[in-house]
């Protein structure tokens, strides 16, 4: 799945793996100077393999097979760098503005409940360039200048709050029982993802990052702006 969200021409297209084949091509509507940088995601629902794009002021549900648009979700208070990515758990979106988190719920969506399928919002926390990480019943957020926010998933409540040395465009990351914030001079601050506030640990690379650490197989793999490193327990 393709998105080029753009001032001059922006579409969504999918690709057959295997050959390159387009399968399908939509049209969306063209972006301000900046463009859109946003992640889609592709999630199942209500037995609908669903690809959801996330733009510059709304949220469309693609049919992943035949490209139909299933629904439309305006975002009225979308704006800043426009990168921060949906997160998804089952039934339940997080879409991060630069000033806001809205909870979505994708069934609702998908039987057209329009507004109606938006469980909360809240101004506690918002995300400009990282993208929310979701831990069973939590909800971590880390903005540029490092303050995090925990919130309740169910309604949106503020749990907690931390202020983490530096800035990040590094999204956070659930390892395990933890969860991972990384700032753009390389140290990684180590949080237990519970509703009780807990630094574990820090880590510092001393090299820039700007990338998302990738978890594989136990193990963290994370791109500095010299080298990548493959980061656990020797095997």
């Amino acid at each position: 799945l393709l998105v080029s969200d753009n001032p001059h021409q922006s579409y969504v297209t999918a690709l057959d793996v295997l050959s390159g084949r387009q399968l399908w091509r939509r049209e969306r509507a063209k972006t301000g100077i900046a463009g859109c940088s946003r992640t889609p995601i592709i999630t199942n629902s209500e037995s609908q393999t669903v690809a959801l794009v996330y733009g510059e002021r709304d949220l469309v549900g693609y049919d992943l097979f035949t490209g139909a648009a299933l629904f439309r979700y305006r975002v009225e208070d979308a704006g800043g760098d426009m990168v921060a990515s949906l997160a998804v758990q089952g039934d339940l979106v997080i879409l991060p503005t630069d000033t806001s988190i809205h909870a979505l719920s994708l069934s609702r969506l998908l039987r057209g409940n329009g507004i109606a399928s938006r469980l909360w919002i809240t101004d506690a926390a918002g995300a400009n360039v990282t993208t929310p990480a979701i831990k069973d019943d939590l909800v971590f957020v880390v903005g540029d200048g490092g303050r995090v926010t925990c919130l309740d998933a169910a309604d949106g409540k503020r749990v907690w709050t931390a202020h983490l040395p530096g800035f990040y465009f590094s999204s956070p990351v659930i390892a395990g029982d933890s969860v991972l914030f990384t700032n753009e001079d390389g140290m990684t601050t180590v949080m237990r993802a519970d509703r009780q506030l807990q630094i574990i640990a820090r880590n510092e690379l001393n090299e820039a990052v700007m990338a998302t650490i990738v978890p594989v197989a136990g193990r963290l793999l994370i791109r500095t702006d010299k080298a990548l490193y493959l980061v656990g327990e020797s095997r």
